[in-house]
């Protein structure tokens, strides 16, 4: 099954509508303090496949380009 991880800005809600994902927030698993370098070597730690956020300036702040996560 797909591990979807949702960024703390991310509308919670959307949840309802992936119901066929794992689908967790970065505030369930414990880290919604985190920065989001951070958080992406967490999620990818632990297995998910995607993180979903609605930072638009990640892409210019992490180097995404050897990551695992999309």
């Amino acid at each position: 099954m797909l591990r979807v991880l949702f960024d703390k800005n991310v509308p919670y809600p959307l949840k309802r509508y992936l119901n066929e994902f794992q689908v967790n927030t970065a505030e369930e698993e414990g880290w919604g303090q985190i920065s989001n370098g951070e958080l992406i070597m967490c999620a990818e730690r632990v297995g998910y496949q995607i993180l979903l956020t609605c930072d638009q300036n990640v892409r210019y702040r992490q180097n995404l380009a050897h990551r695992k996560i999309s």
